[in-house]
């Protein structure tokens, strides 16, 4: 069934239409007025206090070239253990160069541990975010209070981890679930693996998903392969407290119908 002609049709008229929908987006969001953003301007007091939380302040410079672009993805990448400001204010526009480069800073960092924050993005940058469904891969700000925020979510959720009483288990998924912290969570899922064995002691396992912020294919794929081992020894598995950004991609991913309705 998944090799379907008719399936794998509808798929493909599905996607040239979001290719031309989205082409003609882009062309609309290019012919809008460059207005400036209503931000806090980052004086070295703020950039201090970022410091000790663990970021560093960059200004956007723009990438002319793929040369440039390297440069500018390596340097950023030296600074990627530390969360990431990059101040976007003074920039009129992104293009593909340029926006191909944060989403590679973006990874980087994601595989760190650490998250590349856009700071003041005007409002057509803004707009090429979200036609290009990228308003939930990064974090973005105007404000020193809001970055204070998503610094200290980074600190206090950065991990999950996992109760278990009476045959009920609850295994809470740290902030980001992705392929470089899906290890650490198999390791917790190595005693589920242990309990399944003993036939009648685990009874339902509950994903609580409160603090989950991000998830990947990585994510997906683990969350989807613990649901088949928990389904093929009878016990019953749920994700609760999902928000809609993380949702989205579920829904994206079409796994939503598998892991939260089945």
């Amino acid at each position: 069934m998944c090799f379907s002609p008719t399936r794998l049709f509808s798929r493909y008229l599905t996607n040239i239409r979001f290719l031309l929908s989205a082409s003609r987006q882009m062309w609309k969001i290019r012919r809008m007025p460059d207005r400036s953003v209503v931000f806090q301007t980052l004086d070295s007091v703020n950039i201090g206090l970022l410091e000790t939380l663990g970021a560093r302040v960059e200004r956007f410079q723009n990438v002319e070239s793929e040369s440039a672009a390297r440069e500018f993805i390596a340097h950023l990448e030296e600074l990627s253990m530390n969360n990431i400001v990059l101040d976007l204010h003074a920039a009129p526009w992104l293009d593909s160069l340029e926006l191909g480069a944060l989403l590679e800073v973006n990874k980087c960092c994601r595989a760190n541990g650490t998250r590349l924050i856009l700071y003041a993005p005007r409002p057509k940058i803004r707009r090429l975010l979200e036609t290009c469904r990228l308003t939930d891969y990064f974090d973005t700000a105007t404000r020193m209070n809001e970055l204070e925020e998503i610094l200290q979510n980074l600190t206090e959720h950065r991990d999950g981890h996992m109760v278990y009483d009476a045959g009920l288990l609850t295994l809470e998924l740290p902030m980001e679930l992705t392929a470089a912290t899906v290890p650490g969570v198999e390791k917790q899922a190595e005693f589920i693996q242990q309990e399944l064995k003993k036939r009648g002691r685990l009874k339902s396992i509950s994903i609580d998903a409160a603090q989950l912020d991000f998830i990947d294919s990585s994510g997906l794929g683990f969350l989807i392969g613990l649901k088949k081992v928990t389904q093929d020894k009878g016990v019953s598995m749920s994700i609760t407290n999902l928000s809609s950004r993380p949702r989205r991609a579920f829904e994206i991913a079409r796994v939503d119908t598998i892991l939260l309705h089945a």
